[in-house]
Formats: structure tokens, C-alpha cells, sequence
């Protein structure tokens, strides 16, 4: 009775479906729920967190994140990023369970790297992800009410809209987004004050309005919004199951477009010139019309539904997504490859081809470029931070402009003559003393100004507290360190004592002090360069005349004193095999 009573309230809200309440209609409606909301459908108000909806008497629950174990894949994550440079360009599909951005194949659909980008850990249901002429990429967040902001290699730069961060009374339950020719970001918005409507956001992050206003042309819950160049705006509109169009200049309402039987997500263009719709449910599957809305075919694989995303691959197929994959498909309605599965989302061709690239690195040389995007130091420690600019553009680049997070502007107009396939640097060096996230943006344009490229970056400069760890072991062989911290002997046997430090923190350590209960002072103020990583040893030896648990204490550090760090180990020496019963750690 309490399905029914779910159902019912369902049919109430603003989806349609048949009011029949048997069986698998109860777990569509609460499907449709879960993707109209971003949320969980539960039934109680587990685990923590969730929100009980009076409109459909349903608990509605933050997604967990479901994340499998395995190592990142330098090899998959170098692919994908040759991959977005080249002219064929890739295809960046969200994963809304494990968190991360995929990057997959243009012309096979083929899976490149499954976690090329692992997105913030507070990011909810992210929807779309879309690369910018500056050269970040934003990630709509259904959950969140933000768009969040990378740059290319994956570093996360916080909100970029609505700035600082989710404001409910600019946009909540966002979903696909797009970009206008002039820069400007356009958000599709299903809640609160702004609902069913498109916002706009200046190229800084800066709300400047609605673009489409609130139910403009019947508008109802939009999920995407797609840019026919010269022609019109397409609006995915679930909740009136019909994709809409809009004037390009003054954004007023064309009428409708296509019908589609249910919930309408993701739109895109063909190069004929068809359109093709993901819809989510009733006739689940990829919708292809003409550039007049006629329709031409419904691609629906008898295994396949729930269709969010939709692109068409180089090789004639198409490439589609839902909650359970992405798949490739063909125009006979044929499941030809299953080719990721996860919980995957829109599908976005980007490519960072024919554009300006700059790489930003960090290392510990003045006026040398390091080789690493991120370094581990010790506080107050001196690092150069490299930019290094590459002019993929088919033709010269004379002026340039460069600012920086952290050191603000470096370059001001600065005249120099940047061929095509050229690089050049700048370096500037600074201590720092905490840790950072320089965030660069280097422009570079002729005089005009004219043929302006823009592409941004980020090295990351983590500071750590120094460490040791210190492994105290005895044996009988002299100036040999023995393998155990402990040891069964006669009395009056010699013995040796092994002092092994491990360098555990981030940088080089050049002082030390060693002092054992048994032994004493065995180092003082000692001057050895022990590096990050790196370990080194001493021994002594000692008659043992009585069973003996000794512990030392090895203390490094640089001149000041400043970077202390100490760790203490033991040894146990006995005459009874009976005493291993008495165990013991490293402190």
C-alpha cells in the first residue's frame, strides 16, 4: 500500500506516466524521481542526510559515492591528454557515482581513461562537463548547485558560478550547460526561484541574469541546451516531453521543436545536420530527427534504457550513455559494444587542438624549469615556478600577457615574436611557507588586439612537516644491520646494535642526534645530508650481561633549529626464548 501511495503522489507531481501501479512502473517512478532530483530514492530515511519529500512521500537521499579500488594509470591519463590535443579531439563523459571525469575515443567511442580527472570529493551529481576557449573545463553539479572549475590537466580551482560558490536563489537542480558565442556561460536551472529556466554567467563566473526567462515558451524542467549555429537554441524540456526552440538574437520562444515520448536529455548535431535526442524513458533510447523536427528513427537496443547522453562517433555509429554505461549503438537499433559501465553522463567533444598551451611546473633550481606539476617541500623553502607557453595556432603571436595566483602580473603586453609550434618560458622563483595552488593564465595575441588565445594552468607546491623513522635492530654479526628488533643470547655475548633512519618527509635534513638508553649519545649535533626518500645506518656493538630492552631516540633537523623531527625504536635482548611472549613496537 505504501508504493501505491508513492505512485500516486508521483502522478500528482509533474511527470506523467501510467497511473497502472504494478511492479517495475513503482521503480521507474522512483527512477524518473532520482534523475529529475540528482538524488537516491529511499523508502527510510537511511543513512544520514536524507530529506523526507512531502510531493512524493519519499525519502531523498544524498548519492554515495561508489569508488573501486585502482591505481591511477599515468599511460591511460598521457593518452587522454594527446587525445584533447589533436584535431579529432576526445569525448569527456562525467561519472556521477565514482566522482570522475572520463575521457573516451572521438571516432570508436573506445574508453581512453576512466578517472583522467578525480573531481572534488564534496561534488554531488555532476551532469555535463564542457571545455572553455580559455582552456578549463567547467562540470555542471545537479546536486551541488555549482559549476565547478578545472583546469585542463585536472586541478580543481574551486566555483566558478555562481561565484563563491551555490546561491539557490540564482540556480538549483542544474543540469546541462552551454556556452554562447561571446563567451558567456548558460546554465539549464529546474529549482527554486529561477526554475524552469536558462541563467547566464559572464566569462568571470558573474550571474548576469536569465537568458531564457522562467517558463518562456512553456519551458518546463530543461536538461539541456544546445547552440544550432545560425539557426536557433535547442531546450531539452523534460517535463513537457518536447524539445524547444529559441531565437538566437533575442532569445524568444520558436515553439517546439520535436516531440519526444518522455524525458528528453541530452541534444546534439549531427554533420548533416540531424538532431539527436537521449531520452531518458517511455520510448527510451537515441531520437534522430531532420532539421526540421521531422523524426527519421528511434535507435533503442532491446538491452539498453535510461538514455542520458549522446554523441555521434567518427566511424557512423553512436555513442550513448546511461546510469548503467556508455555504449555504442547503430542506426538498426543494435547494441554493438558495451564499452565503460558506470553511472556515466552527458558526452562532450572537446579539443585543445589549434590553441595556445601552457604548462606550468615547479622544482627547487633557481631559474630552471622543474619537470614536476607538483612537489612536497619543507616550509620555507625557495621553489621556481616555471611557465612554459607552446603556440599551436597556425601563425605568429607577438604580445603577451601572464598572470599568476600567487606573484599577480608577470607579463604586461610584452612584445615577443611566438612562432607557430613554438615554446618559450618564464620563470620566477619565491620562498614559500605554506602550501599554494598557483593558478596561471597566460594571453597571447598581435596587436589590435587581434588573434587572441587564452590557456590557463596550475603546479601545486604541497608543504609538509619534516619526518623520520627510525628502526632500532640487533644481531651478532658486526657492522651488519640484523633483519629483527630482537634477539636471544648467552650471557656475556656481544652484540650489534642497528640505527636505520628513513628520511620520510619532503626535503633534506643536515644535522642529527642519536641517543640510546643503553648506549648514551651516540650522535651530537652530527652533519650528515639525509635527502627526502633516502636512509642511512649506523651500528655499535655491546656485551650483553643481562637481559636488556633498550630504546633510542634519533632526532634530524636543519640549522636553527628548524624542520625538527624525531622517531624512537627499541631493542630486546634476553636469555629465555620464554620473554618473546613480552612484544613490543616501534614508538
Amino acid at each position: 500500500m505504501r508504493l501505491v501511495t508513492v505512485f500516486l503522489a508521483l502522478i500528482a507531481s509533474t511527470i506523467s506516466i501510467s497511473s497502472d501501479v504494478i511492479g517495475d512502473e513503482v521503480e521507474l517512478a522512483h527512477a524518473l524521481i532520482a534523475e529529475k532530483t540528482g538524488k537516491e530514492v529511499r523508502l527510510s530515511s537511511l543513512p544520514e542526510g536524507c530529506q523526507f519529500s512531502e510531493p512524493w512521500q519519499l525519502w531523498l537521499c544524498q548519492p554515495q559515492a561508489s569508488d573501486p579500488a585502482r591505481t591511477p594509470d599515468p599511460a591511460a591519463y598521457q593518452r587522454a591528454i594527446e587525445a584533447i590535443r589533436s584535431s579529432s579531439g576526445a569525448l569527456l563523459i562525467p561519472n556521477s557515482s565514482t566522482r570522475r571525469l572520463m575521457v573516451f575515443d572521438s571516432h570508436t567511442g573506445d574508453l581512453i581513461d576512466d578517472r583522467f580527472i578525480e573531481l572534488d570529493p564534496d561534488s554531488g551529481t555532476v551532469i555535463h562537463a564542457i571545455l572553455r576557449p580559455q582552456g578549463d573545463i567547467l562540470i555542471s553539479d545537479q546536486l551541488r548547485n555549482v559549476v565547478h572549475r578545472y583546469t585542463p590537466q585536472g586541478d580543481y580551482l574551486g566555483p566558478f558560478a555562481p561565484i563563491g560558490g551555490p546561491n539557490t536563489t540564482i540556480m538549483q537542480n542544474i543540469r546541462g550547460m552551454s556556452l554562447r558565442p561571446n563567451g558567456n556561460l548558460l546554465v539549464t536551472v529546474a529549482g527554486n526561484a529561477n526554475a524552469n529556466s536558462i541563467v547566464e554567467f559572464g566569462p568571470d563566473g558573474t550571474y548576469l541574469g536569465t537568458f531564457i526567462t522562467p517558463g518562456s515558451g512553456g519551458l518546463n524542467s530543461p536538461f539541456d541546451i544546445y547552440l544550432r549555429e545560425g539557426t536557433d537554441w535547442l531546450v531539452s524540456s523534460i517535463n513537457t516531453n518536447q524539445v524547444l526552440r529559441f531565437d538566437v538574437v533575442d532569445e524568444l520562444p520558436l515553439g517546439e521543436f520535436a516531440t519526444i515520448s518522455s524525458f528528453p536529455q541530452q541534444i546534439v548535431q549531427t554533420e548533416s545536420g540531424n538532431v539527436l535526442v537521449a531520452n531518458f524513458s517511455g520510448t527510451a533510447g537515441v531520437h534522430e530527427f531532420a532539421a526540421d523536427g521531422n523524426p527519421i528513427g528511434v535507435y533503442s537496443p532491446k538491452e539498453l534504457g535510461g538514455n542520458r547522453g549522446v554523441y555521434p562517433l567518427g566511424n557512423g555509429n553512436i555513442l550513448t550513455s546511461s546510469g548503467s554505461g556508455v555504449f555504442e549503438i547503430n542506426r538498426e537499433g543494435e547494441l554493438l559494444e558495451v564499452k565503460y559501465e558506470g553511472a556515466s553522463r552527458f558526452i562532450q567533444w572537446v579539443s585543445l587542438y589549434d590553441r595556445l598551451e601552457l604548462d606550468v611546473t615547479v622544482g627547487l633550481v633557481p631559474d630552471e624549469c622543474g619537470v614536476e606539476r607538483e612537489i612536497a617541500i619543507l616550509a620555507n623553502t625557495e621553489v621556481t615556478f616555471c611557465y612554459t607557453v607552446t603556440n599551436n595556432t597556425d601563425g605568429q603571436l607577438t604580445q603577451h600577457d601572464l598572470e599568476d595566483s600567487e606573484f599577480g602580473t608577470i607579463l604586461d603586453g610584452f612584445a615577443f615574436g611566438l612562432d607557430s609550434g613554438e615554446s618559450t618560458s618564464v620563470t620566477e622563483s619565491a620562498f614559500v611557507f605554506e602550501s599554494r595552488l598557483a593558478v596561471a593564465e597566460w594571453t597571447a595575441y598581435n596587436i589590435g588586439p587581434l588573434d587572441i588565445n587564452q590557456a590557463i594552468a596550475a603546479a601545486r607546491v604541497n608543504v609538509e612537516p619534516a619526518s623520520v623513522r627510525l628502526r632500532k635492530t640487533v644481531g651478532l654479526e658486526q657492522n651488519v644491520c640484523a633483519s629483527d628488533s630482537f634477539l636471544v643470547v648467552d650471557p656475556g655475548t656481544t652484540v650489534t646494535f642497528c640505527f636505520q633512519i628513513e628520511n620520510t618527509g619532503p626535503g633534506t635534513l643536515t644535522r642529527h642526534d642519536l641517543e640510546d638508553d643503553l648506549l648514551g649519545v651516540i650522535l651530537d649535533t652530527e652533519e650528515l645530508d639525509l635527502a627526502a626518500g633516502e636512509s642511512l645506518f649506523i651500528t655499535r656493538s655491546a656485551t650483553i650481561n643481562e637481559e636488556t630492552r633498550a630504546s633510542a631516540t634519533w632526532t634530524a633537523y636543519n640549522p636553527g633549529p628548524n624542520d625538527i623531527a624525531t622517531s624512537s625504536s627499541s631493542a630486546l635482548v634476553v636469555f629465555s626464548e620464554d620473554i618473546f611472549a613480552d612484544r613490543f613496537e616501534d614508538e
